[in-house]
């Protein structure tokens, strides 16, 4: 049966008053600064382990990156911030092409060893045309 007052309830991280009207109540709030909770990325097969290491390494660099950005604004208004500055949704940037991932970031790519060999696939190490 669907609450009839659904509509009006309000997901976590979403509400920036709300959350710290819980911790002010000593409710234990759920960290939502953390872009990444536990996502493990899931190479592809056939790649060679310098590839690996670099696709590793970049990984790291854009969450890193993410979070940093995110954790720079309000609670509430993250994804939306993050949209009004670069354009694209937070969880769309992990579908896009490495190289476009860092230009729009502006990241060093000097940053990773053998970049090279990373910068025209995707961050799960597929190919564009695959």
């Amino acid at each position: 049966m669907k609450n009839e007052n659904s509509h009006l309830l309000v997901a976590d991280g979403k509400s920036s008053r709300l959350q710290a009207i819980k911790q002010k109540a000593g409710i234990r709030v759920a960290e939502t600064s953390s872009y990444i909770e536990g996502n493990k990325t899931v190479w592809v097969h056939g790649l060679s382990q310098t590839t690996k290491e670099a696709l590793q390494q970049a990984n790291v660099i854009i969450d890193e990156t993410i979070n940093k950005i995110l954790n720079a604004y309000p609670a509430g208004k993250r994804s939306t911030f993050f949209k009004l500055k670069y354009g694209v949704q937070v969880d769309s940037i992990k579908r896009m092409l490495i190289t476009d991932i860092f230009d729009l970031l502006k990241l060093e790519t000097k940053s990773v060893r053998n970049f090279a060999l990373i910068k025209k696939l995707f961050i799960d190490g597929k190919q564009p045309d695959a």
